[in-house]
């Protein structure tokens, strides 16, 4: 087969490729994995060592510091921290994982080796996963909590786990209580001498089909079978139990309360209502908005056949970031591409160009996701970012490829695939600048560790994307769009150097632009400038969120109940307090989940482009709305985390002795202040180091002769106490088909004081014996946590302060008193909440200058290869890097005026603006560059090249500059989290259309005037630079060697002279005779006139 049979086949070829492609994208379209986010391991590790036994000091001593040696000496530790308890070590790692690491493993392996030699029972390293496949989570509201809860089990439960995708449906069973507790009379269990485990022990369990024996053999077996079944609470207070005194039936020594039905220790409200949680998961292989449409028409079914008895409410909808991301960046790569089509179409005067153009889109991102599908990378917040950035950089290669096309002369398939081709070395060159950024981003600490988790599915992804880009607009589209034209009709084009030039007045437009662009790089360095310097300035002002938040319209607050509150209480105080926030404007929803200790708020806000009011006047109106409310206490209510209500120290150093006895100094400081505030109220209260304990400890010391004297053991002793003292699980049982727990315990408050401790009884078998004769008792002060960071020892000290306007005040006056007093040694700091924040800023703007250096000017090297590689010159690739730092101005401009964070999409959004620049600026300079014959005028040249490639290229920029802004100012939909996308490339696209149109013609018409002065490096320019080099070396060597030959020469004939006089001659500048003789006569004036 010769080639030209060959090529008769493009045709065939490139139609099977586009229903191969057709095929994955519908494919992907239903079946490929749709998730918030796939599984990504957190580079952070939580080593827990149980060490029973030990205190909280020799667990340091033996386990913690010797964990942390060894995980230190495998490096890639950012930051080290440990909590010392009783019994239990636990370390945390932050580490700052590669590309390619076995970190884990190699953790893993290091903790066996050094669990060999420790005594540690067991250990365990659990690493977070951002993998979330929550779809919402609901409430279910009405009257009756025990209502609520036979609806959630036998209705909801039953709609919910029957959609498709749903893998799990988590009932919240803290609503309504299904428990029965046994009240130990105390007086009872006296009058009898029987102890709480003497009653337990005796309580028999539900018995089904026990076998108890047989009788006979063979056919004539008989099996005998034990059945027990209590017949619910008035069964269970019928159980016999043996006393000294004789049986008696358990209600005798116990009362029976029956709590099924009850409201349990924390119930959630809504809109006034006792609610009941509902959480619904999805399959791994599921698609979250598949099940998350399914969820919502079922919560619609349901509510409708409640007919007002209950009511089901969507309060957190997980799915739906995932979901409006997907439906908005499709209608951005859509519109876009319409629009690029539409007005590709109107200026070539061919609607096949622009039926092929977008159909070339859709089919370039539909192959992409379905490569993803193939290779199971689910569709995700991690992947949605690249894939849009592809469809974007698809729209530019199609309105670049139909624009070359358009100058064909001939248009057939070969002509096509040409043109193709060429221009795929632009893309290429795209990509690979692209992959170094990213590359840059994961190699060093421009973004936290944690945030580059959320980028490892960039680099799959943009390998797909190339192969598809390549299929299509390297192949598939050239060849098909070369058949196409020529089977219908061949459509006569004209160039632009063949379209008589029209006369036409001067446009003020065209004459700023031939201003800026014969001024060189002046214009590139203004705008480097501007840039570097918004960038600098406000850069702060830009809020960054972690990548894994999705939320950022949520607002959670807590309010404590005073002490001693129920739960019907805190449901009372929810309800007032959820009626108060409703009232604020800026919020759209709240929930309460309330409990005997506290309010748990969650506030759902409205967009920010909505509010009325700044963030600090919003959270004094929240907290004016919550103060007063019966049963809380306004004294604990924080509404800005940021302002601090006690006053903190802070003290670091290497050793725990040291550390400990600087820290009870501050504390005596803090107690010796005895100031009051205007309302006589002491200024500095419940003073403390480290968490707040309450009550006070009983510390029990067995005695080992009485345990011997009446054969009891010190583990019996302690069971039998936790069963005075501790509520104790009986068991379950099944009642009315639902199962039911059995609780043991004494009534509350039955014990005050610690000398009704040491009259417990305990049972032995000489009798029951008081609890003081077997064990000593003292008063003791709660087990210690000693806590390291990076190997300094960290103790806290704080203390309440009625007027928090003292905070600062004291905040350095008590250290400066403390070091009066005592001498602190070197090595040891004391820290006060806001040297705590500044330092904690400090670590955390900590650089690795040195490899951001190497690792950029690595990666640049590399794209100036490529550039040399695929374009044959470095040029593309000097402009190319050079026009990316004129981004970061306006893409913090953009997140500024739209109010819009910085996270995963907005980085996203970033890099498709820097993706469709970069793209355009190779196609602009492929186009001056491949028109430059030398032999015409430089600039007449510029100016045509431009004109070929303008319309294009403004056509692309308009189309996403008009569909970014609608949706970067919600005013199509709600912002939310897409938002920092749409505006990062909103302004973004507008700094890459100046840059492209008039940055990079400047540039190029710069460098092609300084082309005769100085050549630019070209591979056979580099060859030949190179010989010449090796020239000049070998020349200057030869002139060395002469040079010294003519000075030993020249000192040899000085020698020479010096011996004979008569040789010697006038040195320069030497005097003679004749020079002291007077000037000619005047007489000869012909001599003055030579």
């Amino acid at each position: 087969m010769n080639n030209r049979t060959f090529s008769s086949t493009y045709p065939t070829i490139a139609r099977l490729l586009a229903v191969i492609c057709l095929l994955l994208t519908i494919g992907a379209l239903f079946r490929m994995d749709i998730r918030s986010f796939s599984d990504l391991p957190v580079p952070e590790y939580e080593i827990r060592l149980a060490a029973p036994g030990l205190n909280p000091l020799q667990v340091d001593q033996n386990v913690t510091m010797p964990v942390e040696a060894a995980v230190r000496s495998l490096g890639q530790a950012d930051k080290i921290r440990s909590e010392s308890r009783q019994g239990v070590a636990v370390v945390v790692v932050e580490a700052s994982e590669r590309l390619g690491t076995d970190y884990r493993e190699r953790l893993e392996e290091k903790l066996s080796e050094a669990a060999k030699t420790l005594p540690v029972r067991e250990w365990s390293v659990n690493q977070e996963d951002l993998a979330d496949n929550r779809i919402g989570h609901l409430l279910l509201r009405g009257a009756d909590v025990q209502t609520l809860a036979d609806v959630a089990e036998y209705t909801v439960y039953a709609k919910l786990i029957n959609l498709p995708g749903v893998a799990r449906v988590d009932l919240d069973d803290q609503v309504a209580r299904q428990q029965v507790d046994i009240l130990f009379r105390p007086s009872m269990l006296q009058a009898y001498g029987l102890t709480p485990a003497d009653v337990l022990n005796q309580l028999s369990g539900d018995v089904s089909a026990d076998q108890v024996g047989s009788i006979g053999r063979g056919t004539e077996r008989i099996t005998v079978q034990w059945y027990s079944q209590t017949d619910g609470p008035f069964g269970l207070g019928k159980q016999m139990i043996a006393t000294q005194k004789g049986y008696v039936s358990l209600k005798t020594l116990a009362e029976i309360r029956d709590l099924r039905g009850s409201k349990g220790d924390q119930v959630a409200v809504y809109r006034g209502e006792p609610a009941l949680g509902i959480t619904l998961y999805a399959a791994d292989s599921a698609q979250a908005p598949a099940v998350r449409a399914q969820m919502l028409q079922a919560i619609a079914e349901l509510n409708e056949a409640g007919a007002g008895l209950y009511q089901i409410d969507l309060v957190e909808d997980y799915a739906k970031p995932l979901v409006d991301t997907i439906w908005q960046m499709t209608w951005l790569v859509i519109l876009a591409a319409a629009f690029v089509a539409v007005v590709l179409g109107w200026m070539q005067k061919s609607k096949t160009a622009a039926i092929l153009l977008f159909a070339s889109v859709v089919l370039a991102t539909g192959t992409l996701l379905g490569g993803m599908w193939l290779v199971g990378l689910p569709l995700s917040l991690s992947t949605i970012g690249p894939v849009c950035l592809f469809g974007i950089l698809s729209i530019g290669a199609g309105s670049a490829l139909f624009s070359r096309l358009h100058q064909l002369r001939q248009w057939t398939t070969f002509h096509c695939l040409q043109a193709a081709w060429h221009l795929q070395k632009t893309m290429l060159l795209t990509i690979v600048i692209l992959t170094a950024c990213w590359f840059g981003v994961m190699l060093t600490d421009f973004i936290e560790a944690k945030d580059r988790t959320v980028l490892v599915d960039a680099w799959p992804i943009l390998i797909l994307g190339t192969l598809s880009l390549l299929i299509v607009y390297g192949f598939i589209v050239p060849v098909l769009g070369g058949a196409w034209k020529t089977e219908r009709h061949r459509e006569q084009t004209v160039l632009p150097e063949e379209q008589p030039a029209a006369k036409k007045k001067p446009n003020p437009v065209l004459r700023g632009w031939e201003t800026l662009v014969k001024r060189g790089y002046l214009p590139y360095g203004i705008t480097l400038v501007v840039s570097l310097l918004v960038s600098f300035l406000f850069h702060t002002f830009v809020l960054v969120d972690p990548y894994t938040k999705t939320t950022t319209d949520e607002k959670k607050l807590t309010l404590e109940m005073v002490q001693g509150s129920t739960v019907d209480e805190a449901i009372r105080a929810a309800q007032i307090a959820e009626e108060r926030l409703r009232g604020v404007a800026e919020v759209r929803d709240v929930f309460t989940l309330a409990s005997r200790d506290r309010l748990d708020f969650t506030l759902k806000l409205q967009d920010h482009i909505d509010w009325n009011r700044s963030l600090t006047e919003l959270e004094k109106e929240l907290d004016r709305q919550l103060r007063g409310i019966p049963g809380t206490d306004p004294f604990s209510f924080i509404v800005n985390d940021r302002v601090r209500s006690r006053l903190e120290f802070t003290v670091k150093g290497p050793s725990i002795q040291i550390g400990e006895t600087i820290a009870n100094a501050i504390l005596e400081q803090m107690k010796r202040v005895t100031t009051r505030d205007e309302k006589g109220r002491e200024v500095i209260t419940d003073e403390r180091i480290g968490e707040k304990t309450t009550g006070i400890y009983l510390d029990l010391y067995p005695k080992a002769d009485m345990l011997t004297r009446y054969r009891v053991t010190e583990a019996e002793i302690r069971r039998q106490v936790e069963g005075y003292l501790g509520e104790q699980k009986i068991g379950n049982a099944q009642w009315n088909g639902k199962e039911v727990s059995i609780q043991a315990r004494f009534p509350d408050q039955w014990m005050d004081h610690p000398d009704q401790v040491k009259n417990l009884l305990i049972r032995t078998p000489e009798g029951a014996v008081r609890l003081a004769d077997l064990a000593d008792w003292s008063y003791g002060q709660p087990p210690p946590v000693y806590s390291r960071e990076d190997g300094l020892y960290v103790f806290k000290i704080s203390s309440a302060v009625s007027d928090v306007m003292r905070i600062d005040t004291m905040s350095y006056a008590l250290p400066y008193r403390l070091k009066k007093d005592m001498t602190i040694p070197e090595g040891y700091t004391i820290l006060n909440a806001d040297e705590v924040e500044k330092l904690d800023k400090e670590m955390a703007g900590k650089k690795d200058t040195v490899g951001r250096i190497l690792a950029i000017g690595s990666l640049a090297v590399c794209v100036l290869l490529a550039s040399l590689l695929l374009r044959g010159r470095t040029r593309d690739g000097w402009i190319a890097l050079a026009l990316l730092p004129l981004l970061s101005g306006g893409v913090i401009l953009g997140l500024l005026v739209m109010d819009r964070p910085m996270n995963v999409l907005g980085f996203y959004g970033l890099a498709a603006a820097a993706a469709i620049m970069l793209h355009q600026t190779l196609v602009h300079l492929d186009q001056l560059i491949a028109l430059r014959t030398r032999s015409a005028e430089i600039w007449e040249e510029l100016q045509t090249g431009t004109s070929r490639v303008a319309g294009s290229q403004a056509a692309v920029f308009a189309g996403i500059i008009l569909v970014s802004l609608p949706l970067a100012g919600g005013w199509v939909a709600d912002g939310g989290f897409i938002s920092s996308f749409t505006s990062s490339l909103l302004f973004g696209a507008a700094v890459a259309v100046f840059g492209v149109l008039v940055l990079v013609p400047g540039m190029q018409f710069a460098a092609e005037r300084k082309q005769a002065v100085a050549s630019e490096w070209t591979l056979p320019d580099t060859i030949r630079l190179l010989q010449a080099a090796w020239e000049n070396g070998r020349i200057r060597r030869q002139d060395k060697k002469e040079a010294i030959r003519r000075l030993k020469k020249a000192r040899k004939e000085a020698m020479q002279e010096q011996g004979n006089p008569q040789l010697r001659t006038r040195a320069k500048g030497e005097l003679s005779e004749e020079d002291f003789l007077p000037l000619a006569p005047a007489s000869h004036p012909e001599k003055f006139q030579a």
